[in-house]
């Protein structure tokens, strides 16, 4: 016999737990007489006093505008940052002397030299790959 077995057999399938008689006859009326007699203490003990109220400073008032302008300020040193003017000087030379460079010659026998490419290889590779 394993041991559930001698268990059951010692207690037997019988509920051991019982309710006493006529418990549940007066469940709700002694439930509802415990519930007032707990108001009545509470009111008793507890009496509405009005505790004061304490304005609130003026670092408390002015803070969510101190944060709404602090977020404005980052915001916009960001873009002043991130943003670039249109009248810089040197983004104007810059791109000035980029193009100078592609729209002149030079720039590709430039290229062509330091590939050490001469012109019959130029002409072979376009004539033979399609661009």
């Amino acid at each position: 016999m394993t041991e559930e077995d001698l268990l059951m057999h010692s207690i037997g399938k019988e509920n051991h737990f019982r309710v006493p008689e006529g418990f549940f006859d007066d469940f709700s009326n002694n439930i509802m007489k415990r519930i007032e007699e707990n108001d009545d203490n509470r009111t008793e003990t507890f009496t509405a006093e009005k505790t004061p109220v304490n304005k609130p400073t003026i670092f408390r008032r002015l803070l969510p505008y101190s944060v709404a302008a602090a977020i404005v300020g980052v915001l916009f040193g960001a873009a002043l940052y991130f943003i670039p003017s249109q009248n810089d000087d040197t983004t104007q030379s810059a791109q000035a002397q980029t193009a100078s460079l592609y729209n002149n010659g030079d720039a590709l026998d430039q290229m062509t030299e330091y590939a050490m490419l001469d012109n019959e290889d130029l002409y072979s590779y376009m004539s033979s790959n399609e661009y």
